[in-house]
């Protein structure tokens, strides 16, 4: 597996998930979108904002290990030593001495669940991996490619092209 690859999907996986209060109205630049009001701390009530922080949802929050990998159909040789930490909509992924770090956004309310990662490649440019996960227990599963569209579907065949991705909660 081409390391560039099994970062970016990497990243697309546990980037993932933050609890459920980062869905829609995140945005990874800081910037207002078109028709978006500014929503500074000034506006957000203390009540609001602890029903935010409380909001219960899959709390990816932790360090995860990738267990397996499926590229375009194949199995991957896995890399015992890749790891994810997930703190809020942010992710650090720690691969063969190399660390890379982004952000991520979660829709859990979407049929899959779906999750976009943000995050550069080393040379500048912005890269972002729409995928889909899942999460049951400690165990979160993440389909997706870079340079493709968001899978209707948790499959890894030689004509989608898609990796499929396992990862485990490490214990603490």
């Amino acid at each position: 597996m081409k390391l560039l690859y099994g970062l970016v999907m990497v990243a697309a996986l546990g980037l993932l998930l933050d609890p459920m209060g980062v869905v829609g109205n995140q945005n990874p630049g800081g910037k207002k979108e078109a028709g978006q009001k500014d929503k500074g701390k000034k506006d957000k009530g203390k009540k609001e904002k602890e029903k935010e922080d409380n909001n219960p949802g899959e709390n990816l929050d932790g360090v995860w290990m990738v267990t397996e990998v499926i590229e375009a159909g194949k199995k991957s040789l896995v890399d015992k030593n890749i790891k994810m930490v997930v703190k809020g909509n942010t992710f650090t992924l720690e691969a063969g001495g190399k660390t890379s770090k982004g952000t991520f956004r979660a829709d859990p309310s979407k049929t899959p669940k779906e999750v976009s990662a943000f995050f550069e490649d080393g040379m500048g440019n912005k890269i972002q991996v729409d995928s889909i996960y899942e999460f049951k227990d400690d165990t979160m599963r993440v389909c997706g490619a870079l340079g493709k569209t968001r899978p209707k579907e948790f499959s890894s065949t030689a004509e989608n092209g898609y990796e499929l991705v396992t990862y485990k909660r490490a214990q603490k």
